[in-house]
């Protein structure tokens, strides 16, 4: 038992193999969790992106009408080299997004690694085997590559500031307004993280230091940005057009003059809908971690410098804020939805804040494991869904910790099952979406379509639910295949005399998905109803494919 702990011990005190962990385990999720295509949006982006690959691509005409998704160029351009190498397939469309995600893990290493190990581990873990990281990262979504850009803008103002003692000032300005431009090009969310950078930008103009830094970056930041909206200005006649763009898509959500929103929905929203949403998202988790850093919370440690655990903290704390109570238009009041992909970009700094909390709680300070304990019973008792299955372990874990820590010397081995604890509460949900059965389908689908519809001859119909007749393009790299044709169930008529071959093609995981209620206006017993007479040739999972007689 004792060689266990001290080869734990070893294996868990080296950020080297917690990164080589948590790549190994991103892996995994990504190859056995991955669910093809969310939605239309990272659809959307697929489809950009092969346009980019073949050169047809252009940033004002979009899939869709007031979309503001063409503009977010650094989401899908990567990924039409992807297709240029690899070829187009659901891994090579998600690979961009699992790579900024292990990119992310990759800074936090880069940072602590030596500096401060055991906050490098925490930080690690808390991002890398957090549910939505992963999920989020085997879907096409601008989020977790915002999330990537983000941190890496404010990793190289961390750096700066912290660890090279201002050397190589150049270089550093052109990483940090590269980084920040390229997070532009992926969300415009990257704004969140404005009133930080004017925080530390008053702080050294107070303090009389690094202002040529900040000289040098608004200078090559305005210039970058003369340049992009330039092109706009190029091609449109209108410097903003992508802030139009986005008010058009509000516009169109929401109606020209939007109705006063109900007083109570607004009530809730601006107080605990967001609360019970970071309980329900997990997100919770590490930002009682971080709250972990209150009770040595001083006014000096902001100001005049601030110290490297509430750098982290305060940009928490700021981008917090702006979530809880921010609006996407400028025109009326249009709350952010409460969605986890939402406030990705606030994971890496919430998760380093988490991990300074935890090494504060490692000191021997029992305040804050009490807080530890107290918050996640009170999360426990909150919990409106599974991830109760987190917070009642850790409650149970930092009040077995307390009363432990009330004789000095108590606390042996703490850091181990700290970890131990927190990898296994964060990696239940992720290993439990690797072993349930798939909730869309994707892969049997289209392993159906390119074995039995890809044929090159004759005249034949395709009959499937909505969704299928949105995106089945991609099942053909893109390219449609010239001999098939596809409609939706109650679309395709009874008069078939015109087609050489008529396909029933029914994806029951489709038909049942909750996120599809609003487009799937039939089921099966009705399709059935529809066409009786059919042959079934081919059954993979919850996916069958008939010939329609």
């Amino acid at each position: 038992m004792t060689r266990a702990l001290h080869f734990l011990n070893r294996l868990f005190a080296s950020p080297g193999w917690v990164l080589l962990l948590v790549v190994v385990f991103s892996l995994a999720y990504f190859i056995f969790a991955h669910e093809g295509f969310y939605w239309i949006d990272d659809y959307g982006y697929a489809k950009y992106a092969w346009q980019v690959a073949e050169g047809t691509f252009s940033v004002t005409p979009t899939i869709h009408a007031s979309n503001p998704l063409t503009h977010r160029l650094m989401t899908f351009a990567p990924v039409a080299l992807f297709y240029k190498f690899f070829g187009i397939n659901i891994y090579t469309t998600t690979l961009w997004p699992l790579l900024c995600t292990l990119g992310c893990s990759g800074l936090i290493y880069f940072l602590y690694r030596k500096e401060n190990p055991k906050v490098a581990v925490f930080g690690m873990i808390l991002l890398g085997l957090y549910f939505h990281t992963l999920f989020l990262a085997t879907y096409l979504f601008s989020d977790n590559i915002l999330m990537f850009f983000a941190f890496a803008a404010v990793a190289v103002l961390y750096r700066f500031r912290y660890q090279t003692a201002g050397q190589k000032q150049l270089l550093y300005v052109a990483w940090f307004v590269l980084f920040n431009f390229l997070a532009f090009l992926t969300k415009e969310t990257i704004i969140y993280y404005l009133p930080f950078y004017l925080f530390l930008f008053l702080q050294d103009l107070f303090q009389k230091k690094r202002l040529a830094f900040w000289l040098w970056s608004a200078g090559l930041g305005i210039l970058v940005l003369a340049f992009y909206f330039g092109y706009y200005h190029f091609r449109t006649g209108d410097f903003l057009y992508r802030f139009h763009v986005i008010e058009q898509t509000n516009t169109a959500y929401h109606g020209d003059a939007p109705a006063p929103t109900d007083a109570a929905k607004l009530f809730s929203r601006l107080t605990s809908a967001p609360l019970f949403f970071f309980i329900g998202s997990g997100i919770m988790l590490p930002l009682i971690f971080a709250l972990g850093l209150l009770p040595g919370l001083k006014f000096r440690k902001f100001s005049p410098i601030l110290e490297p655990a509430y750098f982290w903290f305060l940009l928490t704390f700021l981008v917090l804020i702006q979530f809880w109570f921010g609006s996407t238009s400028l025109q009326f009041y249009n709350p952010i939805s409460l969605l986890p992909r939402m406030i990705t970009h606030l994971l890496p700094p919430l998760c380093l804040a988490g991990a300074f909390g935890l090494q504060q709680f490692l000191t021997g300070n029992r305040s804050v494991c009490a807080l530890f304990a107290f918050l996640f019973l009170v999360s426990t008792f909150l919990d409106r869904s599974n991830t109760v299955l987190m917070y009642a372990p850790l409650a149970v874990f930092f009040t077995f910790l307390w009363w432990k820590m009330r004789k000095p010397g108590k606390q042996q081995n703490a850091y181990l099952f700290t970890v131990l604890m927190l990898a296994a509460v964060l990696g239940l949900r992720p290993l439990y979406f690797m072993y349930k059965p798939s909730l869309m389908s994707f892969q049997e689908e289209n392993k159906i379509v390119k074995e039995y519809l890809n044929q090159e001859s004759g005249r034949n119909l395709v009959i499937g639910d909505r969704w299928q007749n949105f995106m089945y393009d991609f099942h053909y790299g893109f390219e449609r295949n010239p001999h098939y044709e596809y409609r939706q169930y109650k679309e395709a008529g009874t008069d078939f005399s015109q087609y050489d071959k008529v396909y029933l093609l029914v994806n029951r995981s489709n038909l049942s998905n909750p996120d599809m209620a609003k487009w799937q206006t039939i089921q099966e017993p009705e399709i059935n109803r529809l066409y009786p007479e059919k042959k079934l040739i081919a059954h993979k999972g919850k996916v069958l494919l008939y010939q329609v007689k």
